[in-house]
């Protein structure tokens, strides 16, 4: 094969490898707080701006990993009625990172990292018991999208 057409080959295979998500909690533009719960609560970000690739479940909140690969993963969370946010990103039941925040009502914090993900893994953003988010359709959300394939 020469060189020109190993190029041509790994251009058109580059997309298949095109994953990319992200999705705000709400909806609906109103001024929305979702918990406090007294137990720890899977999120569920059911407004999807982007779902290339449809990894991310709207109906679950979980993000399932197509391929095996260096991912960027991010969330922001704004703090509810109950006076702070404490939300982790989890990985197969794990917790990888979280925001904590106490400042003022709707104040917001965000947080990500890059992650190898292996094919079928799982990601999930958890709100911790006790604690509220806050959403207006674009302020607490959820993102993620392949770096490359590994």
């Amino acid at each position: 094969m020469t060189r020109v057409e190993k190029l041509e080959r790994e251009r058109e295979d580059r997309g298949s490898y095109q994953v990319a998500f992200s999705a705000s909690l709400m909806t609906t533009t109103d001024w929305t707080s979702v918990g406090p719960f007294n137990t720890v609560t899977t999120l569920v970000f059911r407004n999807v701006m982007t779902n290339i690739g449809n990894a991310y479940n709207p109906i679950t909140g979980i993000f399932t990993a197509p391929l095996k690969g260096l991912y960027y993963i991010r969330m922001t969370g704004s703090v509810g009625n109950s006076g702070s946010v404490d939300i982790s990103l989890t990985k197969n039941g794990w917790s990888m990172f979280g925001i904590y925040n106490t400042n003022e009502k709707y104040s917001s914090s965000s947080n990500g990292m890059t992650m190898v993900l292996e094919a079928s893994d799982q990601l999930w953003v958890t709100l911790w018991s006790g604690n509220s988010i806050f959403d207006q359709s674009q302020l607490s959300t959820f993102s993620g999208f392949l770096i490359f394939p590994m």
